[in-house]
């Protein structure tokens, strides 16, 4: 599974990277733009922490080392970079989903107004 969304993250990046240079002035004034882009990046540095990391938990896991606290602080953090990316990365894909759905309904459309009103709040949350 992790394959095919690293090869789907790299052709929507260079996707990404054809329409900012095909549409440059006008690209970067939609908002729909910056929320690709983020999701990209998530994209990237979720499965980053995922190819890095995982030989390092696996390996842990293999071993007896659950009786070392610090290492297991340490795999700790590494878990909660990891969870924070990918669920960014999870709620930009389902921003896109949505946006490309919004063209043929118009309840989904509404429920993007609705995010798009409510998003600051979300933001601050």
């Amino acid at each position: 599974f992790e394959v095919s969304y690293l090869i789907l993250t790299a052709i929507y990046f260079f996707e990404f990277c054809y329409r900012a240079y095909r549409f440059y002035p006008h690209f970067f004034l939609e908002v729909w733009s910056y929320i690709n882009f983020i999701s990209i990046v998530s994209s990237l540095v979720s499965l980053t922490l995922w190819y890095v990391y995982m030989p390092i938990l696996q390996d842990f896991l293999t071993k007896d080392d659950f009786g070392q606290p610090y290492k297991l602080r340490k795999l700790r953090g590494y878990t909660q970079w990891y969870l924070r990316a990918s669920a960014l990365a999870t709620l930009t894909i389902s921003l896109r989903v949505m946006q490309f759905l919004s063209e043929t309904s118009s309840r989904v459309k509404l429920l993007l107004t609705t995010l798009g009103i409510s998003a600051k709040n979300m933001i601050l949350y």
